[in-house]
């Protein structure tokens, strides 16, 4: 009953997640913040879980006060472990673009030493427009490279 308690809670955690990466005008580095904070979110399992702290598990909360049976920590931990190992192997392309997801997420937050010497001087131009920069201050991100199209 433990190891089914233990499903339904990761399971919600998966569908919240699989809920947050559906919909429209969704851009790359949304869809990547959400994988990186479940991934995060899985080592927070793994240790709490750890402690037997349900904080996070709902299901296995309400079954811990109803049961005198031992929760199993390492099919627990087991579970987590290749769940993040999978998450880190589907997704590792994402992790190697990281820096350009990052640019184009907040080109006005980039060091110029650290990109690519093809886009430095372009990025310095845009950080240096403050008719851009209000832009992106005023608008959602999806509007702002709308709108720029051409401008920069």
């Amino acid at each position: 009953m433990w190891k089914l308690a233990f499903y339904v809670d990761l399971t919600n955690h998966m569908n919240e997640l699989n809920l947050r990466l559906q919909g429209e005008n969704q851009l790359l580095p949304d869809l990547y913040t959400n994988i990186k904070s479940f991934r995060q979110k899985i080592i927070l399992f793994q240790s709490q879980l750890h402690k037997k702290c349900f904080t996070h598990f709902k299901t296995c909360e309400i079954f811990s006060h109803t049961t005198e049976t031992e929760f199993p920590v390492n099919f627990a931990i087991e579970t987590l472990s290749a769940l993040k190992i999978n998450f880190d192997t589907r997704f590792s392309d994402f992790d190697v673009i990281a820096n350009e997801i990052k640019l184009f997420q907040n080109p006005f937050d980039s060091d110029i030493e650290t990109l690519a010497p093809e886009v430095q001087m372009e990025i310095i131009d845009l950080q240096c427009s403050d008719m851009i920069k209000n832009k992106y201050q005023n608008s959602s991100l999806l509007e702002f490279y709308k709108s720029s199209t051409g401008t920069i």
